[in-house]
Order: structure tokens, then sequence, then C-alpha cells
């Protein structure tokens, strides 16, 4: 290897990107929220922050965010990806367990943009990802006439919502309530959720909407499922209760 080789390799090997989740800090980032809660468990709380680079100018565009929890001992951080508005805070999915930490941010500024949401937890002193509730099967349909059905299982009985009064109902359907040339309904890829807290129990919920466009993505928005979801002592998550939405019933 010649000693231009040589300084191409290590100039590479500088460049190389660090593991997820390390124990060496980016530097010259932004705290862009701090808080405390003990989320492993051990009776102690841990420093939790989120970090970014924020884009100068007046932009709430986000770039590089990590999630950081620091104790005593250590600090570790996970990149979460970027984002804007990004927000952390700590939430408890079972009553006899630590709480976990939710952290939610916009893919734009628009006023139907989705949050992306993740979860972590803290096992063996190590942060670890959390999976978020998610639907195994959902199916929509349109029927004549003005009328929109959903499944979330092959099995049960459909759920009807009546868009008679829907403000884009024409893109639909015909005046008289039929479907407008095989007319079908377009499933988005994510689903945003919000915490539902039960009242004065410690534990709370996920409140899961999926919106559902007519034709594709650019479509007009038509309206959500929206599912609830408990964290039960399997470790699992389990969808209790599901129904539709429309946009104005938000």
């Amino acid at each position: 290897m010649n000693r231009i080789t040589q300084i191409v390799f290590l100039s590479c090997l500088l460049i190389l990107p660090v593991s997820l989740v390390g124990a060496t800090s980016p530097s010259e980032s932004v705290d862009l929220h701090t808080f405390y809660e003990d989320v492993s468990g051990d009776g102690l709380k841990e420093q939790i922050s989120l970090k970014g680079y924020p884009l100068k100018g007046d932009s709430q565009f986000v770039h590089d965010i990590a999630l950081y929890v620091t104790n005593e001992q250590t600090e570790q951080y996970v990149h979460i990806g970027s984002g804007y508005y990004p927000e952390v805070t700590a939430i408890q999915i079972a009553e006899d367990s630590a709480p976990v930490i939710f952290i939610q941010m916009q893919s734009s500024t628009e006023n139907d943009a989705l949050k992306r949401s993740s979860l972590y937890t803290i096992k063996n002193k190590k942060i670890k990802p959390l999976d978020l509730p998610e639907l195994d099967y959902l199916k929509t349909d349109l029927k004549a006439p003005f009328t929109l059905t959903f499944q979330t299982a092959p099995y049960e009985r459909q759920i009807s919502a009546d868009l008679s009064d829907h403000k884009y109902k024409e893109t639909i359907f015909t005046s008289s309530g039929k479907i407008k040339d095989d007319h079908e309904l377009w499933i988005h890829d994510n689903t945003e959720y919000n915490v539902l807290s039960l009242g004065n129990k410690p534990d709370v919920m996920l409140e899961g909407e999926t919106p559902i466009k007519a034709s594709n993505k650019q479509g007009p928005l038509i309206g959500y499922v929206k599912t609830l979801w408990k964290y039960t002592e399997e470790n699992e998550w389990l969808n209790v209760y599901k129904t539709w939405v429309t946009p104005n019933e938000k």
C-alpha cells in the first residue's frame, strides 16, 4: 500500500459513522428538552435529554436528533432521526413497571402532517427500542350509497361509516351514491399515536389514528381509523377499541 492509498484509507476510517448506541456523544448539539425520571426501575432518577442540530434561521427542523439517558455511572445515547418539533416524555404503559420514553416529531410543517412516534425502555442498563402497537390487518371498502367500511381482522364484522355529508363525497361517489369507477381508498403507512390517561390510574393507553385518503397519498383525507391500545402483563399490545373518525370530528 503506497502512501497516498494509506492517507485515503485512514481518512475514510475517520469519517465512518459512530454506533447507534454509544458512550461517546456527538459534539455541539443543542439541548432540546431535559427532564428527570426513574426509567430503569432502580429507584434513582436518570437525566433524560433530547439533543439535536437545528437548522439556522426560522426553521423548526432539527437533524441528527439523539436521546441521552444519563446516571451517575454512564451516559448512553441512541440516534432517533430528523424532523420538526421533536418532543420527549416518560409514560407508564404498565402499572408495575418503570416508565418508558415516548418521542414524537413531525415529518413536515403542514397542518395535516403526522407525528412519527417511537418508544424506548432501559433494560440491563441499555437503551432498547420498544415496539409500538400495530394492526396486523386493516381493510377498507366502499359501498353504495355513501358508505365506507373497515375491518381490523378478517373474521370481525365490518364497521360502517356514513359519508353522505362528507366534504369530499363527490370525489368517491356519484350524486346518487354509486361508487365512481371502482374507486379505492388509500391507507396511510404511518399511524400517529397519542397518550391517553386513565383517570387516577398510573398507567396510560396509546390512541392510534391511521389516515385514510381517496385514491392515493396525495388524495383528500377521508378520515381516520382510530384504535385504542393497552399494554398487557404478557408485554404485548392489545387492541381494545376501534372506530371511524371524520376530520371534523377530531
